[in-house]
């Protein structure tokens, strides 16, 4: 089965973001004397004030593009537990997703317990350590999601570049794994 490709679409998305805001920025800076006029959001700003303000709202978007990745990301897994449990098509640890694929409308299971039954299920160190990279990431996440990230500078790129590794170690080592 093929793996997903929802976190490439997420960076595009960021991409397409970020190319925006520059043009934006620079559209401003160029022409702010020529068409500005009373009322318009950055009359009467000087450069740097314009500089700023384009970086508090690309730090902005940044973070809402990391709550982005990482909800990719989360329902990727999410996705993949329930096929693997309903297991039809003879997926590897199957009998140990079952659980995933009976749950009820309304039901949730925490994604901890999701990564702790991928951590027994395939058991070597490696991707155990895999996991719980991957597990760290989620405290970021909810840090990002709960307004605790006063201290927290967005790297999207960083965070997209290793949740690409994670999925390929996690795809070297379970080869049907169609998660994020």
């Amino acid at each position: 089965m093929a793996t997903r490709k929802e976190i490439e679409n997420t960076a595009d998305w960021y991409q397409t973001v970020a190319d925006g805001f520059q043009v934006m920025e620079r559209q401003v800076l160029n022409s702010r004397f020529q068409a500005g006029k009373p009322g318009d959001r950055f009359f009467g700003y000087a450069p740097h004030e314009v500089v700023d303000e384009f970086r508090r709202m690309r730090d902005r978007s940044d973070r809402f593009a990391l709550l982005a990745l990482y909800a990719t990301c989360e329902g990727g897994i999410r996705a993949d537990a329930h096929w693997r449990g309903k297991g039809s098509n003879g997926q590897l640890y199957q009998a140990q997703f079952k659980a995933f694929a009976e749950n009820r409308v309304g039901t949730f299971a925490k994604l901890s317990t999701i990564l702790n039954r991928w951590r027994a299920a395939q058991g070597q160190a490696w991707f155990k350590q895999c996991v719980s990279d991957l597990q760290d990431h989620f405290v970021i996440r909810n840090r990002l999601a709960h307004g605790n990230d006063d201290d927290f500078v967005a790297d999207f790129t960083a965070v997209y570049q290793r949740l690409l590794s994670i999925r390929k170690k996690w795809h070297n080592a379970v080869g049907d794994f169609r998660g994020f």
